[in-house]
């Protein structure tokens, strides 16, 4: 029973994240970032800014989620490259992977035209 209640929570909290990256990015797109606060952010997902906290030390931090996101993402690829491949090639070849299932990646937090709309910011 501990493990479905860990499961449980573990994908309450995910969906919590995900909503705040997802709304904050809406509002950063929609009225900008300077124009947007914590406490917004916080509010359109029905959260204090106490629990907005408890996942992104700042709005940077949030505003960057899925940066980071793709970033671990196109490091993973790399990693898969052959050992032995030069280093232009593994990069090459890990781009051209992440690329590929870029939208597989993100659409999991947000939809993917939100993160090429971000791009903007």
């Amino acid at each position: 029973m501990a493990v479905e209640t860990t499961g449980l929570r573990a994908r309450r909290k995910r969906r919590t994240r995900d909503a705040l990256v997802r709304v904050a990015l809406e509002l950063f797109t929609g009225q900008g970032y300077e124009r947007t606060t914590v406490d917004e952010i916080a509010e359109a997902v029905e959260v204090s800014q106490r629990t907005f906290f408890r996942y992104f030390a700042s709005k940077e931090e949030v505003a960057f989620a899925v940066q980071d996101l793709m970033e671990s993402h196109y490091v993973a690829a790399l990693r898969e490259r052959p050992a032995g491949e030069g280093p232009i090639e593994a990069l090459t070849a890990a781009v051209f992977a992440a690329w590929d299932t870029v939208e597989e990646a993100v659409s999991e937090i947000i939809p993917i035209d939100l993160h090429m709309r971000s791009y903007l910011m």
